[in-house]
């Protein structure tokens, strides 16, 4: 009633400078945010460039690598079958390692394998229970039975690399294979 309308024009002059300061830092905070996304934008792009700039000299390596391997180029050749035989899957503890050595002329391959030692075949054929001693024991493997064992062991492995060799010679490279343990 009584000043009633200087206190209305006060609040809202009052209001009125809130909402321009207000407007102001919304329009600063706006400007920042447009200039971060700028620069994150930029960084994106030179990031997405380099990505694309190193997946096509590594796209090119495996293309001439292909081209190399099916040109009978030996380095390349002993490669491909290196990356071969090194991923085979053995048991755990089964230690091999496979160097491959290709040669153009006669068209082969040698094969250098380190075979497991003989202690991969167990030396326990069985296991008893015997009740009067409340225990068990063991039954030993006959030697000639773990001979025996490792020698068709050593059989198996080198005919899956051979298997492995000319399973992974889709371009016909290879005609022979030669395997040395």
């Amino acid at each position: 009633m009584f000043g009633g309308g200087a206190r209305y024009a006060r609040e809202k002059a009052a209001a009125r400078e809130a909402y321009e300061q207000e407007c102001a830092r919304h329009a600063a905070a706006e400007s920042d945010r447009r200039r971060q996304l700028a620069e994150r934008r930029r960084a994106y792009e030179r990031q997405a460039a380099e990505a694309t700039m190193a997946v096509a000299e590594h796209n090119g390596k495996v293309d001439q690598f292909e081209l190399e391997f099916r040109a009978a180029e030996p380095e390349a050749v002993n490669q491909f079958l290196s990356l071969v035989l090194n991923e085979s899957s053995y048991p755990e503890g089964f230690a091999h390692r496979a160097r491959p050595l290709y040669r153009r002329e006669p068209r082969e391959v040698a094969v250098e394998y380190e075979l497991p030692p003989q202690s991969v075949i167990p030396v326990e054929r069985d296991f008893k229970y015997v009740q009067t001693r409340d225990e068990i024991v063991t039954v030993a493997r006959p030697v000639k039975e773990i001979k025996d064992r490792y020698a068709r062991l050593i059989a198996s492995v080198a005919l899956r690399t051979i298997h492995e060799v000319f399973a992974a010679d889709e371009a016909g490279l290879v005609e022979g294979v030669t395997f040395n343990g």
